[in-house]
C-alpha cells in the first residue's frame, strides 16, 4: 500500500484495539528523490486480554510504555502483548515458597496466557490461605 510522504496518519482499530507498543499516531517520512520508500510497519487490530475476573484474586500491575508497572485499578482490560504482573493475592493469601513466584508472577496478554475465545487467562500461579500454604510447605 502507498500513502503520501511527509504526512502523520492516526490509526484506529473497528474492532480490538492495537497491541501494546503501537503508536495510534504514524508518520511518513519524506524521502529524497531516488532513495529507497520510507517504510510504515502497523500491527493489526486484536481483541485485548480481559483482566476484571483476575483482579478479583490477585493484585494485577501492567507495564505502561517507558514508565514501568502501575496497579490496573480502573482497568478492565488489557492491550495484546501488554506485560503484566501479579504483585500479589487478595484477601490474605500468598503465592507458595515452592513455586518459582518470579516465572510465574510476570507474563504477557497473549495466547501462552490467556484463552481468547474464553476471554479468560489460564495456567496462572494459585493463591492459598496463609494456614494452608505454610502447612504444605511444611511437608514438602
Amino acid at each position: 500500500m502507498s500513502v503520501p510522504q511527509d504526512e502523520q496518519y492516526e490509526l484506529e482499530c473497528q474492532d480490538g484495539e492495537l497491541p501494546y507498543g503501537q503508536e495510534d499516531e504514524i508518520e511518513c517520512e519524506e524521502v529524497a528523490d531516488g532513495a529507497s520508500p520510507s517504510e510504515i510497519v502497523v500491527q493489526s487490530c486484536h481483541a485485548p486480554c480481559d483482566i476484571t475476573t483476575i483482579k478479583t484474586e490477585y493484585n494485577v500491575e501492567y507495564a505502561k510504555i517507558d514508565s514501568g508497572f502501575r496497579a490496573a485499578l480502573n482497568e478492565v482490560e488489557v492491550a495484546l502483548n501488554t506485560p503484566l504482573l501479579l504483585s500479589g493475592c487478595k484477601q490474605s493469601k500468598v503465592f507458595l515458597f515452592t513455586e518459582n513466584v518470579e516465572a510465574n508472577t510476570k507474563f504477557f496478554c497473549d495466547a501462552s496466557k490467556y484463552d481468547f475465545e474464553n476471554a479468560q487467562f489460564k495456567d496462572l500461579i494459585k493463591c492459598y490461605g496463609k494456614s494452608s500454604a505454610f502447612f504444605f510447605d511444611f511437608l514438602t
